[in-house]
């Protein structure tokens, strides 16, 4: 996938059309995934939203708690 698959690569977030029957693990302080880091599993694909507006909140909050991250 030119463009997608790099060392480069921030973060790929595909786009699925159902929500996940799973959830993919977290930390609920951090909101990493637990055993890989850097890792932040949001929204509907890893089982954290049931619509649009609850993946776009919980995408938000996995990109606040990132940039502090960052910041800090």
């Amino acid at each position: 996938m030119p463009g997608f698959l790099t060392n480069d690569a921030i973060i790929h977030a595909p786009e699925t059309r159902t929500s996940s029957p799973i959830s993919i693990p977290r930390n609920p302080e951090t909101l990493q995934h637990v055993q890989i880091g850097n890792l932040y599993p949001c929204a509907e694909g890893a089982g954290y939203a049931g619509g649009i507006v609850s993946a776009a909140i919980d995408g938000m909050k996995c990109i606040d708690v990132l940039f502090l991250a960052i910041n800090i």
